[in-house]
């Protein structure tokens, strides 16, 4: 079968997977750049075969292996046969990595060449499995992938694979793991998956479970973070948590992500976007400490995700934000969606649902003054009256230390914080831990909350440079900020998410 091909390769030059040479047609040409190309490696050993007029190479990592590069005169192309015999993944990469430089993508969908001709839908051409023989380390099987080629599949094996360092992937790869969420990523305080660079843009990472650990002192770090100043990469069908201080599940920077699908919970913040477009959707997010899903700036397509019991908002727009929210729900969250600043321009449209969120009708959507985003009069907007919440502040304290109902001490932490209580409300939400865990149906616990207010900076501020003295911070968009004082002349002193403490000017949060 491998020696002689069926004719279908031959002939359906449209489904092959193949490489379209970039020099002359001629058998010859091929051959002489393949020996030049094979000598600056020493891995490869093969022969060429007789060819009336194509030119065939056979080899591999061993001798008498049965893998094949052919180069069909007529139709331009090179295809790859791989013999089904283990090694066939690593030396796939290899025969790629011989090839580029000298050849150039083919513009017609790859597909397995190593599986029957009816697989050919699918998208990936070929599947490197790790932890393996072939690929002991997972960010070996990462780099291993053709940067010229969308979608090459990087299988993990189902499992708790604790990381040293973070896995960064800066190659259109399709990273996925093996039966329902059966693989688990964990790393301590670092980056679980970082997508960085122009590979990256057509990357896309599924059916994993993301998680970061940190102590009750750790800074944290986000599960997934997204640094693709192009493209769109994706994140889909995953479950993500990040423990820790600044702690949150996937952070992107530009470029247009696709987050879709993915179960949110046991983090801080759920989903950050710096200056995105792209698009949020089919989301769970559920049981964070702070915000669901920030926004700073850019213009995300955010559709029919659910977000409920965080203990921010559940939406916050920050600078000049130009998201489109549609048939989205949130619901039981200190306020709906709260617009920071009087730049941005989101549009509400039909079918979003702010519902119980805060203590009143007037908690579901919290803009400044002459801020009324797009569409915001037709948003279905509800909160049930929570009579039991004393004004007295006094009285809501000592209610608040001594409730013993999980649904009501919920109500009675968000007042709390709306009133500046955040120590107060961070010590009831220990008792609301385990007042869930030991009532039956109750919801499942949420992440811890922060000790003071956080706030999220719009533009960079760098106050030194600016001539205001070395007490200041550098800040960037996206930056959190947990605030320690405000001063009366407007001046605050925050915490920054980069690891500085210092004043910050008032207007890099407006």
């Amino acid at each position: 079968q491998w020696a002689e091909p069926a004719a279908l390769w031959e002939a359906a030059c449209s489904s092959k997977a193949a490489l379209l040479f970039a020099g002359s047609r001629a058998a010859e040409e091929f051959r002489r750049n393949w020996d030049e190309a094979l000598g600056e490696t020493a891995k490869l050993q093969g022969r060429w075969l007789s060819s009336s007029s194509d030119a065939r190479w056979r080899g591999g990592f061993r001798e008498n292996a049965t893998h094949e590069v052919r180069y069909i005169v007529r139709a331009g192309r090179v295809v790859l046969l791989l013999s089904p015999e283990p090694g066939a993944a690593l030396t796939f990469t290899e025969f790629r990595r011989v090839l580029s430089g000298w050849t150039q993508p083919d513009d017609h969908e790859c597909v397995p060449i190593c599986g029957a001709p009816s697989d050919s839908h699918s998208s990936a051409l070929h599947t490197i499995v790790a932890p393996s023989e072939e690929f002991p380390d997972i960010q070996a099987a990462l780099d291993a992938v053709p940067e010229d080629e969308p979608l090459h599949r990087v299988t993990l094996k189902a499992g708790t694979h604790e990381l040293p360092s973070t896995l960064v992937i800066q190659r259109p790869v399709l990273l996925e793991g093996e039966g329902r969420w059966d693989t688990r990523l964990r790393t301590k305080d670092m980056p679980v998956l970082r997508l960085e660079g122009p590979g990256a843009s057509l990357a896309m990472v599924r059916n994993l479970r993301l998680q970061v650990c940190s102590s009750d002192d750790g800074e944290g770090a986000p599960a997934v973070d997204i640094r693709s100043p192009e493209g769109e990469p994706a994140i889909v069908g995953c479950m993500l948590s990040a423990g820790g201080r600044w702690g949150s599940c996937i952070r992107a920077h530009g470029g247009s992500p696709q987050i879709v699908r993915n179960i949110i919970s046991g983090a801080r913040f759920g989903i950050v976007n710096v200056d995105t477009a792209g698009r949020i959707e089919d989301n769970e997010i559920k049981g964070l400490g702070e915000s669901g899903l920030v926004l700073v700036s850019g213009s995300t397509w955010v559709h029919r995700n659910h977000i409920a019991d965080c203990g921010g908002p559940g939406v916050l727009a920050v600078s000049d934000c130009r998201a489109v929210l549609k048939e989205n729900d949130v619901r039981d969250c200190l306020s709906g969606v709260r617009v920071l600043g009087k730049r941005s321009e989101i549009q509400m449209r039909a079918g979003n649902r702010l519902l119980h969120n805060g203590l009143n009708d007037d908690h579901q959507l919290e803009a400044p003054p002459g801020v009324i985003p797009a569409g915001a009069t037709a948003t279905v907007r509800s909160c049930r009256p929570y009579a039991f919440v004393p004004t007295d502040q006094d009285e809501l304290l000592r209610r608040m230390s001594s409730c013993m109902q999980h649904a009501e001490l919920v109500v009675l932490m968000r007042a709390a914080r709306r009133r500046g209580f955040w120590v107060k409300a961070k010590i009831a939400h220990r008792r609301l831990t385990q007042l869930r865990k030991t009532t039956p149906k109750a919801p499942p616990p949420s992440a811890e909350p922060a000790l003071r207010e956080i706030t999220v900076s719009s533009k960079t501020w760098d106050g030194v440079a600016a001539g205001f003295g070395d007490h200041c911070v550098v800040v960037e968009p996206g930056t959190f900020c947990e605030v320690i004082r405000r001063d009366v002349s407007g001046w605050i002193l925050v915490h920054t998410s980069l690891g500085t403490r210092g004043w910050c000017s008032p207007h890099v949060f407006n």
